[in-house]
């Protein structure tokens, strides 16, 4: 079964767990998606997408040729399971601010837990809950950092 977790970055301390996509449901003892990304913009990646598959994580990350490139995570230990290729030697001159960064901004508005964060056309797309389990998408601005807009979920 696939859970798909989709996130590029975060700040560690951000939510407990991703929601899932799919019935797949990470255990207690693994770590959180946001601290698995943290650990990879940590090390230089540019986190395009995260997914919890088959008992280990996934993420998309962009490689020192620019390519899109999978690599595998321990989801207890978070350690790289696959062969980690080198990270780009530049940030993409397109995505001023980095997830992390996007993801905070989210957190600030009061939405921490996060549910999925998705990178498409220039922004990032974020759904998140927040303390008393609303759930709100957000798009947030690749350059500027900025809500460009944000709509909340009427829970049913």
């Amino acid at each position: 079964m696939k859970t798909t977790i989709i996130i590029s970055a975060a700040a560690l301390g951000l939510g407990t767990a991703l929601a899932v996509h799919a019935a797949e449901t990470p255990s207690a003892d693994v770590l959180p998606p946001t601290y698995i990304v943290h650990q990879l913009v940590g090390l230089g990646y540019d986190v395009r997408e995260v997914e919890f598959e088959d008992g280990v994580y996934e993420a998309e990350v962009r490689n020192a040729e620019g390519k899109i490139v999978d690599v595998e995570i321990d989801p207890i230990s978070g350690a790289l399971l696959s062969a980690a290729p080198a990270p780009a030697p530049q940030p993409d001159p397109s995505v001023a601010v980095n997830a992390a960064a996007a993801i905070e901004t989210v957190a600030l508005a009061g939405y921490w837990d996060i549910t999925e964060l998705d990178w498409k056309n220039g922004a990032y797309r974020i759904r998140a809950r927040d303390d008393a389990g609303s759930s709100a998408r957000f798009t947030v601005d690749g350059r500027s950092g900025q809500i460009l807009e944000s709509k909340a979920r009427i829970n049913r």
